[in-house]
């Protein structure tokens, strides 16, 4: 009897700074209903859920049976998603087949894969003249990306309007070369 007396009459253990911090925080996002029992928002068992499912559906059967259908239904559109990409990788392979049997060069171009880190002798002789930050850029930039230098679109005109002065950087694609030569 005076164990039980005892153990009604001990207080809480004093919170640390952090704890009290904590309850704060858990009062603050979860704020005790009124008239109703206290309920874990958090918890993985609620038995709110159980008792609003029991209302609006008497039976676990329907339950289950419109599980088991939204289950279907969501394997369905995957099986969907996958036949159509299937198709469409197909339709590609197809079509680089047939370029590789009208134009083997234009196939060896569309299928030709660039070292990101690679540099071509022109771009090499350009580089040879940049120094710092400059250098840097060009070591840094990967072919084939969108280009850094595009400015984000927006709604509104920038303040300082068009640069007329920009000029596009030289082309590493070797094109200018070609071009040249008879």
């Amino acid at each position: 009897m005076a164990a039980a007396a005892a153990s009604k009459g001990r207080k809480r253990p004093a919170l640390t700074p952090a704890q009290l911090k904590d309850e704060a925080m858990k009062r603050l996002l979860y704020p005790r209903l009124l008239g109703k029992p206290r309920i874990n928002p958090t918890g993985i068992h609620r038995r709110e859920v159980n008792r609003a499912l029991r209302r609006v559906m008497r039976s676990a059967e329907a339950h289950e049976t419109i599980e088991r259908a939204w289950q279907l239904h969501k394997r369905q559109i995957r099986e969907e998603r996958a036949q159509d990409l299937k198709l469409k990788h197909d339709s590609m392979k197809n079509a680089m087949d047939k370029l590789k049997k009208l134009d083997r060069r234009l196939y060896d171009i569309a299928v030709a894969k660039v070292d990101p880190r690679g540099i071509l002798p022109d771009d090499a002789e350009d580089l040879k003249p940049l120094k710092g930050p400059a250098r840097r850029f060009w070591l840094s930039r990967v072919q084939g990306l969108f280009p850094r230098e595009m400015w984000i679109p927006t709604d509104t005109p920038r303040k300082n309007g068009w640069s007329y002065e920009w000029k596009a950087p030289p082309s590493s694609t070797g094109s200018s070369k070609s071009a040249e030569t008879p």
